[in-house]
């Protein structure tokens, strides 16, 4: 059971996002104008909706087995071994992904209200109050809607095609990275504590 778990917890899909400057830590006071125009702008700009939309496909890629087939093809001992019996393994893909997907629904329903919460403390420390009001004052013109509209769109399909690369080109970039991992850490490994 503790492989299974270790299986399912290693075949999540992660997202690939852009490494951005590190956010204010949430715990610093937060002006209570700023808070509030932050929660403004969470509404107007639809987050919630947003979030709950890539949390289904997301899930609904778990339940379909998609998930974990991702991860097994990626294996090349797995793949190979798919190979010889495909309809047994996208059976077997589909069974651990609905487990798969029952534990992710739990966790992102258990931890929607902090993400939220998280998310408007950023906002408020991110941006001034009088920024946070013009932000929330664009979404709401037509263009804006049209933004929030169109933006999980834009950002959907950037993702992935990410993830359909990475896989495709990290293999090379880490083989040939390999020699210099060994250069590296072949002294550390021979000198005593």
């Amino acid at each position: 059971m503790r492989r299974l778990a270790v299986f399912l917890l290693a075949a999540l899909p992660l997202p690939v996002v852009a490494q951005a400057p590190a956010a204010p830590a949430s715990a610093a006071p937060v002006d209570p104008a700023a808070l509030a125009a932050a929660r403004e702008l969470f509404e107007a700009s639809n987050i919630r909706a947003t979030m709950r939309d890539s949390n289904e496909k997301t899930i609904a890629q778990m339940r379909s087995g998609q998930a974990l087939s991702v991860y097994v093809d990626q294996n090349p001992q797995m793949r190979m071994k798919r190979a010889t019996n495909p309809q047994a393994w996208d059976a077997a893909l589909a069974r651990l992904g609905t487990k798969q997907a029952a534990i992710m629904e739990k966790l992102l329903a258990e931890l929607q209200p902090e993400v939220e919460e998280r998310t408007v403390r950023l906002y408020a420390q991110t941006f001034s109050t009088a920024d946070l009001k013009a932000i929330t004052a664009f979404y709401r013109t037509p263009l804006g809607h049209r933004m929030i509209e169109k933006m999980p769109i834009v950002l959907s399909q950037t993702m992935s095609w990410v993830q359909s690369e990475i896989p495709k080109r990290i293999g090379p970039s880490m083989a040939a990275l390999q020699p210099e991992i060994q250069r590296e850490l072949t002294p550390l490994m021979s000198t005593p504590n």
